[in-house]
């Protein structure tokens, strides 16, 4: 259960990112799509709330590549120390 939570939590990171990328740029959602080479049905779906909607890697490494994003500040979970 513990892992599921996890993969959820890092979904979310990636969805927002790509939705802060999106909106810091003024894009919509079909020129996001574009950016990314999927249509903008899919593009709309990886931002919604659904924890079923996951952002394919392959679709996260071009967003990575095209916006020159390391996807491990992307990924990585940065903890506190107590």
């Amino acid at each position: 259960m513990i892992e599921d939570a996890e993969e959820v939590a890092l979904h979310k990171r990636v969805k927002a990112h790509m939705k802060a990328f999106r909106i810091g740029r003024n894009w919509n959602q079909a020129r996001m799509a574009v950016f990314l080479g999927v249509t903008k049905e899919n593009y709309q779906k990886y931002e919604s709330d659904d924890p079923k909607r996951k952002v394919p890697l392959v679709v996260l490494l071009r967003y990575c590549e095209h916006a020159a994003f390391d996807m491990y500040d992307i990924l990585s979970l940065r903890r506190k120390r107590a």
